[in-house]
Order: C-alpha cells, then sequence, then structure tokens
C-alpha cells in the first residue's frame, strides 16, 4: 500500500475522488438530493442534473 500512495496517478485519483464525494456532499445537504421529490427512475435523474446544473452555475 505504501508503494500505491507513492504514485503519482494513484495521488490525483484521491485528489479527484475528494472533489467528487465534497460535490455529492453539497448536494445532499444544500440542494435536496439526499431524497427524491418524486417518484421514479427518471424523475430522480433530472433532479440529479437540475442539482449539477445548479453547481456549475454556482462555480
Amino acid at each position: 500500500m505504501r508503494r500505491l500512495n507513492g504514485q503519482p496517478y494513484y495521488r490525483a485519483k484521491r485528489t479527484r475522488r475528494v472533489v467528487i464525494e465534497r460535490l455529492f456532499a453539497e448536494g445532499k445537504a444544500q440542494h435536496g438530493l439526499s431524497r427524491a421529490r418524486s417518484r421514479g427512475l427518471e424523475a430522480m435523474q433530472e433532479q440529479a442534473i437540475l442539482t449539477a446544473v445548479v453547481q456549475n452555475l454556482k462555480r
């Protein structure tokens, strides 16, 4: 594991994972992504896309 931690691609992957997890946490905490507003897969996909759009606009 120590050899793996020193690899540059593993470091980049780990930092990218942290960024993605922060975005999901923000979506859940501030934009209502923790609960579905409507029933069905299509409705949930729409909610996730709208949350992503809002986060991109905020950036």
